[in-house]
């Protein structure tokens, strides 16, 4: 436990002192998320479809 507290209080370092990193970590993935809400839109619009009846049975 000991470990993993040391390596992140190192890792915590290292991003604080860099001043560029940080809207790297924190802005960066609230702007992927807005635009991939709009990049993945379920809306369907203007979709083709045929439906071929092959078996002809009055179940289908």
């Amino acid at each position: 436990m000991r470990i993993l507290a040391t390596l992140l209080q190192k890792e915590f370092k290292q991003i604080f002192r860099n001043r560029f990193m940080l809207p790297v970590i924190f802005v960066v993935p609230v702007v992927q998320m807005i635009v991939l809400t709009y990049a993945a839109s379920l809306e369907m619009k203007d979709i083709r479809m045929a439906v071929v009846d092959m078996d002809q049975s009055p179940v289908s």
